[in-house]
């Protein structure tokens, strides 16, 4: 007889196969003729109409505009984002929950909104918006991929998602998870692994909507991040990724496998194929009243941007290049490094390097701090017999007792830590400025080691050192795709000697021949609170690198 875990596992998989209608679908003929990047399949399948492409590939803003113009109707929008995405979820694995019939609904009823009173319902009317499963939305579940969950439908929607709605969102699926959220590739055993358009793992915990995002089966995806849940899928699926500070973002209404663990704060953020999204849902959720009074967590900073200060201004950057003394980066980030200095020394900004400090120190903390709460974690999952998967090995090990005690004082020691960290960091960034310079405006970074790393190479080396520095320091970081990898360039590393084993590992997973093509992201990281500079500095170097590849 079968286990209970995989009653549910089989209920809810045909729960969302029955929800994709078999005619959005590929033919498996179809399928096989696809090359190795399959995140043109919109664009060279033959599947889709030449509307239909149009509509997947224009960026949020203007499909709204192009909305309130009667250009396209919310309905054939959403339509077409509907097909993209059971598209993606056949190629990717990506989606958990799907409910096209609601969004086609939703959108109908936007549509008829508009003619009846010749205006929209606010600045997101009929944009079709994925989110990440950990999201309440009424009355679906939120698994966050663990069976104990996924056939229990919430009650309330998120004050996120809810504001989203009420500015005129569309939404129509949520997206796959690492088991219990806890892991950086999206593999479980509710719904099952997911992979990006190239075959790489997309990252966790926010993989689903790295892959759909990335897939074009979503113009805007809304992940979480608390070690690089938002920027690792970004990075490793060629997108644009966002996670701001922790009290600008609501999170109420989220499930978490870690409630009242707050020595990191999580946050939210968006997760996009184009810059000008990022912006734009950015200046909209945090000038949004209405997020503030549904949660009283999120601090009430309507957006205020900077663009005007950094019109005219050259830039400063501090740059940690191949190493940040833990690992090593893969030589194709290596490079895509260094053209963007390249290309910001050649615009007259200032580039100087900025040593890593304390990354070590707070990467321990932080793995400390996630795996010393293995016992809700490992009973939530266990609940329904299912079998733990290697990437809960840490949070096994701790709830047996192989790891210390967990103390009231270990907490208020790892507190002290964290505060004590922090301030070296930013003293030392203010620190930069001189009496005729400001202080540095960003910190460009890699965002990972591996430009995207096999799957399960993350049971091997597990390494987030890049991206937890921005969550301990609860700072502002974006990731920016800046190249593709060249095989006859980025030749793979003759001699090299390793800092450490894990970097012999992940050195090891690098050859050029699997990675030619795919594209290669970096990451620039800002002061704590300071969101509108970093849009303001991401934004100016974008344009600087989009200019270089024309």
């Amino acid at each position: 007889m079968p286990a209970e875990w995989e009653l549910i596992r089989d209920e809810c998989q045909a729960r969302r196969r029955d929800a994709i209608p078999s005619t959005l679908l590929l033919s498996e003929g179809s399928i096989k003729a696809l090359p190795k990047d399959r995140s043109t399949v919109v664009d060279h399948s033959g599947h889709f109409t030449d509307a239909e492409i149009s509509i997947i590939n224009t960026p949020a803003r203007e499909i709204v505009a192009k909305i309130k113009a009667y250009e396209w109707s919310a309905e054939m929008v959403t339509r077409a984002f509907c097909k993209s995405a059971a598209v993606a979820q056949q190629l990717t694995n990506c989606l958990t929950e799907v409910f096209f019939d609601d969004a086609i609904q939703r959108a109908k009823f936007l549509d008829e909104y508009q003619r009846e009173n010749n205006k929209t319902i606010g600045p997101l009317h009929g944009l079709p918006i994925s989110l990440k499963d950990s999201f309440f939305l009424a009355p679906f579940p939120s698994s966050i991929a663990v069976a104990a969950f996924a056939r229990k439908p919430v009650r309330s929607t998120a004050p996120l998602a809810e504001v989203m709605q009420d500015l005129g969102a569309v939404f129509y699926v949520k997206t796959n998870v690492p088991v219990g959220m806890m892991g950086c590739e999206t593999i479980n055993n509710v719904w099952g692994e997911a992979t990006n358009p190239w075959g790489f793992t997309p990252g966790g915990s926010s993989g689903g909507e790295g892959a759909l995002v990335s897939m074009k089966g979503s113009p805007l995806g809304i992940g979480t991040d608390l070690g690089g849940s938002v920027r690792l899928p970004a990075g490793w699926c060629g997108l644009y990724g966002f996670k701001a500070s922790a009290l600008r973002m609501s999170m109420r209404g989220h499930r978490s496998p870690l409630e009242g663990v707050d020595l990191i704060k999580g946050t939210c953020g968006p997760l996009a194929r184009c810059f000008d999204t990022v912006e734009f849902w950015l200046e909209l959720i945090t000038s949004e009243p209405r997020l503030w009074e549904l949660d009283n967590d999120v601090v009430p900073m309507p957006w205020h941007s900077q663009d005007d200060r950094y019109k005219n201004r050259k830039l400063r950057i501090g740059v940690i290049k191949e190493t940040d003394g833990l690992v090593t980066v893969h030589p194709p980030i290596a490079r895509a490094l260094d053209l963007v200095i390249v290309a910001l020394e050649a615009e007259g900004h200032e580039v100087f390097d900025w040593k890593p400090r304390g990354h070590k120190e707070m990467s321990d903390l932080m793995l400390k701090n996630t795996f010393s709460h293995g016992q809700p974690v490992i009973e939530m999952v266990t609940e329904t017999g299912e079998p733990l998967l290697p990437t809960l090995a840490g949070f096994k090990a701790a709830y047996e007792g192989s790891g210390e005690l967990f103390t009231a004082e270990t907490q208020r020691v790892m507190s002290a830590t964290r505060d004590r960290l922090r301030n070296e960091y930013f003293d030392a960034w203010a620190a930069t400025a001189t009496e005729l310079r400001p202080e540095m405006d960003a910190i460009l970074t890699p965002l990972s080691p591996w430009v995207m790393p096999p799957l399960k190479a993350l049971d091997r080396a597990l390494n987030l050192s890049f991206t937890n520095f921005a969550n301990m320091l609860d700072a502002p970081a974006c990731v920016l795709p800046v190249t593709f990898v060249d095989k006859n360039v980025d030749k793979k590393r003759t001699s090299f000697n390793p800092l450490n084993d894990m970097d012999a590992t992940i050195q090891a997973d690098y050859e050029p021949e699997l990675y030619d093509g795919v594209p290669v992201c970096i990451q620039i990281v800002g002061k704590r609170l300071q969101e509108e500079q970093l849009v303001a500095v991401a934004k100016k170097i974008d344009l600087l690198m989009t200019k270089e590849k024309r």
